[in-house]
């Protein structure tokens, strides 16, 4: 395996995070770099969801985002072998460039975070305890993110969200509008705005997104 680590912006053990391409429907996952050979291929494991929702083939192509020493990076691969044995693994095509991303400001993170949503506050102000933890934020910014849930929320209604930031800090607490939503054939898409945060909050989400170059 070529060490490009050398050059700072690729190496093994780094979660990789895909949103495919060209299907009407796109679909989000995360891997783990396991090894790659340089201008040949990269060697992933297989995400969990794979024989729950995903539908993975040879051939299709993904934007792919990772996080590399604070530095956000993103390059196009497609999937050049599905392995079931001896050990699940996917080959993806080794990118012909890597582009670095500016992660400051609003911009969206691209991430696979687990979710909790603890409370829903309907917009006629009845609220429900509901501790749903089986949601995932799939991006993410200091304003707001886009969640994957099972649940249809009314637009306007005001969630409460526990989960952790990419670097492993606790959001405790959180509270959200549901400002647009979108069916998928597994469940829904939701993008959240955040609303004011109490000054804990704030300072961590200050602290993580200061140190993304």
């Amino acid at each position: 395996m070529e060490p490009l680590h050398e050059k700072g912006i690729f190496d093994t053990y780094l979660k990789l995070f895909l949103t495919s391409i060209s299907s009407e429907q796109p679909e989000n996952f995360e891997v783990l770099v396991l090894g790659f050979k340089y201008n040949n291929f990269i060697m992933t494991t297989q995400p969990e969801e794979i024989k729950k929702s995903l539908h993975l083939s040879t051939g299709t192509e993904y934007k792919t985002n990772y996080l590399f020493d604070g530095k956000g990076y993103e390059f196009q691969t497609k999937i050049l072998k599905l392995q079931d044995d001896p050990i699940p693994l996917i080959f993806f095509s080794y990118p012909q460039n890597f582009k670095e991303k500016s992660l400051r400001k609003n911009e969206r993170l691209q991430v696979l975070i687990p979710l909790a949503i603890k409370k829903i506050t309907f917009r006629d102000g009845v609220s429900k305890e509901i501790n749903n933890p089986k949601n995932k934020i799939i991006d993410i910014s200091k304003n707001g993110c886009l969640i994957s849930t099972f649940r249809k929320i009314e637009l306007g209604s005001i969630l409460t969200l526990d989960f952790f930031l990419p670097d492993g800090t606790p959001i405790k607490n959180l509270e959200a509008c549901v400002r647009n939503s979108l069916r998928i054939p597994m469940g829904m898409h939701i993008g959240l705005e955040f609303l004011e945060m109490d000054e804990e909050n704030k300072k961590k989400f200050d602290d993580f997104f200061s140190n993304i170059k």
